[in-house]
């Protein structure tokens, strides 16, 4: 019922009524006048009198009528003009076309115009995301492309050392794998991006997944001999198993990664109001204001000077999964002193 009562319904029905009341009434002014001689007080049938002010009236009715419904039209139409003609220009890729709404419409008209300016802002910003995330995976290709090139024309030079061959070969290596998770972890962010709800869930043991994560890196911080402070409460979660572990092997990674050695890595686990609190904190390059603020864009990496081996894409990985998880990411860091990721999860 609610379609047939609504605001533009009620609109444009009070417009056509008006047009009726305002036609007809200027149609019998216009007859009198036209008509001067017509006996009012006395109507006689036989005569042709009434059947010349009826066809008159009809006249005047139907020629001001048409001048009203013209003029309604108009005003009906327009807003819809200017909607097919934006339409138009956004089909032609310009996303500036924005239509000014008065502030007073709360018709469908209006809510569409709405609709469609939002849906405008939307695209322009996906327009801007698409242009620059093209423009970062071209950069991002194009360095280890080159070294590759570079190296391997190297290689083929007659009279090498092997100890330079070795070398050059090494740094292809470690190339070559790094395009290879470039191209799987924007294969991964992509595949989250288009995820909407979680597929698979099981309820595990978070904090021995925890220790699993922890071993798998045994590796990488024993390398730097760091020191471990580990509080883990025993704690059952329910989410993607898969999703949740790569959290930690991302975010542990990342501390040991840019933690100085005889440096100190500490993983908390507890339970707050119902929630799920990990902490991680390390001792390492920490970063700054700016820099906490861009850790999550794709590509970016705090320390570019340093030849970490990552993507610049970890981080973003990490907070899309947290997100479909409905949970929630922290940062805190202080330069040279460290930095501390909590991540909430229900």
């Amino acid at each position: 019922m609610k379609k047939y009562v609504s605001s533009l319904f009620a609109k444009y029905l009070l417009i056509f009524i008006g047009v009726l009341i305002v036609t007809n009434l200027l149609a019998t002014i216009a007859a009198l006048v036209l008509f001067k001689d017509f006996p009012f007080n006395v109507i006689d049938v036989s005569t042709d009198l009434p059947l010349k002010f009826a066809a008159r009236f009809g006249m005047m009715s139907l020629i001001i009528g048409g001048i009203f419904i013209f003029v309604a039209t108009r005003i009906v139409v327009k807003p819809i003009a200017k909607l097919s003609d934006a339409a138009k220009q956004v089909a032609n890729g310009n996303f500036e076309s924005l239509i000014i709404t008065k502030p007073s419409g709360h018709d469908e008209i209006s809510e569409l115009t709405d609709n469609f300016n939002l849906m405008i802002s939307e695209l322009a910003k996906n327009e801007y995301l698409h242009k620059d995330f093209v423009s970062n995976v071209s950069h991002e290709f194009k360095t280890p492309l080159a070294s590759i090139q570079g190296y391997a024309e190297l290689l083929a030079m007659p009279n090498l050392s092997e100890e330079k061959r070795l070398e050059y070969a090494t740094v292809i290596t470690r190339q070559t794998k790094r395009l290879a998770k470039l191209s799987t972890d924007m294969l991964r962010l992509s595949e989250l991006e288009n995820e909407h709800i979680l597929a698979k869930k099981e309820t595990f043991s978070l904090d021995e997944q925890l220790r699993d994560a922890l071993l798998l890196l045994q590796n990488e911080w024993e390398q730097k001999v760091l020191e471990l402070d580990i509080q883990l409460e025993p704690t059952q979660i329910t989410g993607d198993r898969a999703l949740i572990y790569q959290i930690w092997v991302n975010l542990i990674g990342n501390a040991i990664r840019y933690t100085t050695p005889h440096g100190i890595l500490a993983i908390t686990l507890q339970t707050i109001a119902g929630k799920h609190c990990v902490t991680i904190t390390d001792t390492g390059i920490g970063m700054s204001s700016e820099q906490q603020a861009r850790i999550f864009e794709r590509f970016y990496r705090a320390d570019e000077s340093r030849n970490t081996g990552g993507t610049g894409l970890g981080l973003p990985i990490v907070k899309r999964i947290v997100e479909l998880h409905q949970g929630e990411i922290k940062v805190d860091s202080i330069l040279e002193q460290g930095t501390t990721i909590t991540i909430i999860l229900p």
